[in-house]
């Protein structure tokens, strides 16, 4: 069983200023300028994860609405660096909830309670935004430098738009701020740059995917109540450009995230238990139906592990369609030379060694020659 590897540095948080949450539609927030670039004695001051949160007066009709869509309360939200890569991109909160259940811990996540029909009541709402990347060979290969980071934009939903099914769930008021989770180092890194998109499925069984690097992760869900829709009916797929043949849901893909990520069928994260509701292992009396897919995973990969490519075809066998299928893509892609000079200027320990081989780091603190354009995608550290 894979486990995921702990941090091993001292939490360092910023917190932003809040934002009114406005009515009459959806609108979009800027967070910027909140996480100091150096902290802690002049170290460089690393991202591992955003956190957005929310105070909210709402009220629900009709029916509950279920803990797993609360992460509704975020439209979408897009993370951009200083060299205008983004790295999450336009991402809505349903997906980020269901990446976290395939980069985190499955022991470290919680949905939140359920909200029952009454209101209106003031109710504290919370999305981890996650860059570290906890089962990963180095995981903090994929954090993210402060002086990297240019700002988060979040669109919000309007007063109706967390409704679903028969439950009517209108936000009154509220407001949002966002906060950084992060750690200071005193090593020159050029940390990897990996993107996280989420893209409807162009026909009802396969589509192609434009990418742009090293897909990683890959899961696939369809936008409805209780987190995302049973994926009933869909019974095999294939990553036509990763594998030879497809492979079954259920048991192959189920299976293989239980055995990954150490979740078993009749734990609490996995009944459709309201404060922890894994997507990717259904309950015992769903037949492994889940509500998620993970057609590919990362567990133990290297930083330049997987084929460079441009574009991705994801086909699936159905006996009936769930409905419009949705892929969730994380994508290492190569560094720009403008975020290779910020690391060369600001933190060679030693301003002569910038003629000097750069090696990449890993976990276990094996270093490698730089293998060509390879280099791009890896975490690399400069040695003085």
């Amino acid at each position: 069983m894979s486990a995921s590897i702990p941090k091993k540095h001292r939490t360092i948080k910023f917190t932003s200023s809040p934002q009114t949450w406005q009515s009459g539609g959806s609108a979009k927030m800027d967070f910027e300028g909140f996480v100091e670039q150096q902290a802690d004695g002049g170290a460089r001051t690393i991202i591992d994860a955003f956190v957005v949160h929310a105070s909210l007066s709402l009220t629900v009709g009709t029916a509950t609405t279920f803990g797993e869509d609360l992460a509704r309360f975020v439209d979408s939200l897009t993370l951009y660096q200083k060299d205008g890569v983004q790295r999450y991109v336009a991402v809505p909160g349903d997906a980020i909830r269901i990446l976290n259940w395939a980069t985190r811990s499955p022991g470290s996540i919680y949905d939140m309670p359920d909200f029952s029909v009454g209101g209106p009541t003031t109710v504290n709402l919370s999305l981890y935004v996650p860059l570290r990347k906890e089962y990963c060979e180095n995981p903090e290969a994929f954090s993210l430098p402060a002086d990297h980071w240019s700002h988060i934009t979040l669109k919000t939903p309007g007063a109706t738009a967390m409704s679903l099914g028969t439950s009517v769930c209108t936000i009154n008021s509220g407001s949002y701020y966002v906060e950084a989770i992060c750690h200071a180092s005193r090593l020159a890194f050029d940390y990897c740059v990996d993107t996280v998109s989420a893209v409807d499925f162009k026909s009802t069984l396969e589509t192609d995917l434009v990418v742009s690097g090293r897909v990683h992760d890959l899961l696939i869900y369809t936008p409805g109540a209780h987190g995302g829709l049973k994926l009933t009916g869909v019974t095999e797929v294939n990553v036509v450009d990763e594998f030879p043949q497809s492979t079954l849901v259920f048991p192959d893909l189920v299976r293989d995230y239980q055995v990954e990520r150490g979740e078993a069928t009749n734990l609490g994260t996995s009944t459709g238990d309201r404060i922890r509701s894994n997507p990717f292992v259904p309950a015992a009396a769903d037949s492994g139906v889940p509500r998620a897919i993970a057609a590919l995973l990362s567990t133990g990969n290297a930083n330049d592990e997987g084929k460079v490519r441009d574009k991705l075809r994801v086909k699936t066998t159905q006996t009936s369609s769930p409905g419009t299928l949705r892929a969730i893509v994380r994508t290492i892609e190569p560094r720009s030379d403008k975020a290779e000079q910020v690391t060369g200027a600001k933190y060679l320990r030693n301003p002569h060694a910038a003629g000097q081989p750069v090696l990449p780091a890993t976990h276990g603190g094996v270093r490698r020659p730089v293998r060509g354009a390879d280099s791009k995608y890896m975490m690399r550290t400069r040695h003085g």
